[in-house]
């Protein structure tokens, strides 16, 4: 589509316009978007920081009520341990509270939960605690007697710088659960536990808790999210689909990680809709601006549009070059039209002239024409001549190359031949072979079965030996049972015996007939191997010999064609000879029929270049006759 200069202008001016507005709403919404990210994890840090503080702080209460017990109990080893262990249950507000000393005796608040044959020094709270030699936190757990998640704190007890024993309580997890579920998160998120091993102790989903954070997303692991926490940066994790942003703030007096989980979409989702206005606002102010260029522009062009309709005059009218512009003032304008009509002044003495020469054109072309017209009959003449020999000559020497062509490809084709035969004799030589050392594969799978048939037959002689000691073991156990049975009452313990010695004997007997049958079977079929490895063996020395027949026939086969190669080179090169003689015969007959073809060329060119010249001239001749002098 031809733009008008009017239309340019405009256009060019809300193009500007438009970069203009595109640039700063693009520079405002990341700088908006930037300081809104700031702003989110500012305040989610804070809001972290804060939790984190009231959840150490409560670990800090609980540890320090256990604290309070191990003290007692070391500055009093004697104290009766029960009040005290209510005391610190209370005050702790723990679920179960007890102390197990080096005597494998074990304390808890109340008695009555005391069992039979309990070592605490066996338990992994006693024995993590021993062996760190200060205060521990387990991790989470689900208590066989409290029925909840809870962990315990444990604190060991040295008596004299000994150690003695180990003060603890189990603290319930439910009620922080929930208070960590209820932490407000932006981006309708959630928070979580999780603690230094990766394994989540606080999770909306209840199928999660107590699982490694792998579960909740790919690349979720208990080193990343430390290091996140460490360096106070987001972590960005796709979960359930969704992009999340995770910021983490560890926790004093435990190892455990508070960590909200916030979704990027509903962060994103006031930036969003904070382009979208702006971008409606820029589109406004565009199009505002876009109606008063147009209107500006075409205030100012109007003058010009008077100028651009008598220059169509002239242009499209008569060709009148008489005409002139008025000239009313001293603007672009004026001078524009000025320099028009100093323009036509000199377009009008140029075109007179053009005139006078585009007559004597004329007729030169026509001289020109007729000249190149004859001299193109006296070459064509000759050029047909020509033609004539160089065919002759082509046709002796297409047939003289064909004749050559067709013995090399038979000699090429004997040489290929000659190869294949001894190439097919190697491959029979292989075949050969690899059909003797089947023949003495076979031989050895003969001699292998002919063992194995000895082997059958001195199993079988074994078996009847077992059958006959199965036998007399039945008659001995049948006559014990005899003598059992007259012994009465004393004899029936040795009766039973016999009884199991003679079933014994008979399923020995038994397994000794299926046996023999087996026997049998596999010596049959090791007859029938026998026999075929026999008719395989002859049937690969008969193999062997035609394989040697087929040897000397392949040799035959290749001596015929070796001579018949011999005898195709031989024409072949006769045939060369000849066609190199053709050929140069065929090349001076195409060089004189080139040069004959490029004079017939540069006649016809010459004769359509004159006829060129003159349409031409006419044409020159016809447009000048246009305009009015």
């Amino acid at each position: 589509m031809r733009l008008s200069l009017k239309r340019k202008m405009v256009f060019s001016v809300v193009v500007a316009i438009g970069l203009t507005a595109i640039a700063l709403v693009i520079a405002s919404y990341h700088m908006f978007q930037q300081d809104s990210w700031r702003a989110i994890e500012s305040e989610s840090r804070n809001t972290l920081r804060a939790h984190a503080k009231g959840i150490g702080d409560w670990f800090a209460d609980k540890q320090h009520a256990l604290q309070g017990l191990r003290e007692e109990i070391e500055a009093n080893p004697q104290l009766d341990l029960v009040p005290h262990l209510r005391q610190t249950l209370q005050s702790g507000s723990f679920g179960l509270s007890y102390y197990g000393n080096e005597q494998g005796e074990m304390y808890r608040q109340d008695p009555s939960l005391n069992k039979a044959g309990y070592d605490p020094r066996e338990r992994g709270w006693y024995q993590q605690a021993k062996q760190a030699g200060q205060p521990i936190t387990t991790d989470p757990y689900v208590s066989v007697t409290m029925q909840t998640l809870v962990v315990t704190l444990a604190d060991p007890v040295r008596i004299n710088g000994q150690f003695a024993g180990v003060a603890a309580s189990n603290l319930a997890l439910n009620k922080l659960i929930e208070d960590v579920l209820a932490i407000p998160v932006p981006g309708k998120g959630y928070a979580i536990l999780v603690n230094q091993k990766g394994n989540i102790v606080a999770h909306p989903n209840k199928e999660l808790i107590l699982k490694p954070t792998q579960d909740m997303a790919t690349g979720f692991s208990a080193s990343a999210l430390n290091e996140a926490a460490k360096q106070n940066t987001p972590l960005d994790l796709t979960i359930d689909g969704r992009e999340k942003l995770l910021m983490a703030q560890s926790i004093d007096n435990t190892d455990w990680t508070l960590v909200m989980v916030m979704d990027k979409a509903v962060l994103a989702q006031p930036l969003n809709s904070l382009l979208t206005t702006q971008l409606l606002i820029g589109l406004g102010i565009l199009l505002v601006m876009a109606l008063i260029t147009s209107w500006f522009v075409a205030r100012q062009l109007n003058e010009l549009g008077n100028i651009t309709a008598a220059l169509s005059d002239i242009a499209e009218g008569d060709g009148d070059l008489t005409r002139r512009l008025d000239v009313k003032s001293e603007d672009e304008v004026g001078i524009l039209a000025d320099k028009f009509n100093k323009f036509v002044d000199r377009l009008h003495v140029m075109v007179k002239n053009v005139h006078s020469v585009s007559v004597a054109l004329n007729e030169g072309a026509n001289h020109a024409a007729r000249s190149a017209g004859q001299r193109g009959e006296r070459i064509r003449t000759q050029q047909d001549e020509i033609t004539m020999v160089a065919t002759a000559v082509t046709e002796m020497a297409s047939a003289t190359a064909e004749i050559a062509g067709n013995a090399d490809n038979t000699a090429k084709q004997a040489n290929e031949s000659v190869d294949l035969g001894a190439r097919g004799y190697q491959q029979m030589q292989q075949s050969k072979q690899s059909i003797d050392q089947l023949a003495q594969e076979l031989n050895g799978a003969v001699n292998i079965i002919g063992d194995l048939e000895a082997q059958a037959n001195e199993i079988s002689t074994i078996l009847s030996t077992i059958r006959s000691i199965a036998e007399q073991t039945n008659l001995l156990a049948l006559n014990a049972a005899i003598e059992a049975a007259r012994a009465g009452d004393q004899g029936r313990g040795f009766a039973v015996v016999a009884d199991e010695v003679r079933v014994l004997s008979q399923r020995t007997h038994s397994s000794t007939e299926e046996i023999q049958t087996k026997i049998e079977g596999l010596q049959k079929a090791t007859a029938k191997a026998v026999s075929v490895m026999t008719d395989s063996h002859r049937l690969v020395e008969t193999s062997v010999e035609d394989v040697n027949l087929t040897g000397d026939s392949l040799q035959a086969i290749s001596e015929a064609i070796q001579l018949i190669s011999d005898m195709a080179t031989q024409i072949a090169s006769a045939a060369e000879e000849q066609s190199l003689v053709t050929a140069d015969i065929n090349g001076n007959t195409e060089s004189v029929r080139e040069v004959s073809d490029q004079l017939a060329s540069e006649a016809t060119d010459a004769v359509q270049q004159a006829k060129s010249l003159h349409n031409l001239a006419q044409e020159l001749d016809q447009e000048i006759s246009r305009f009015r002098l």
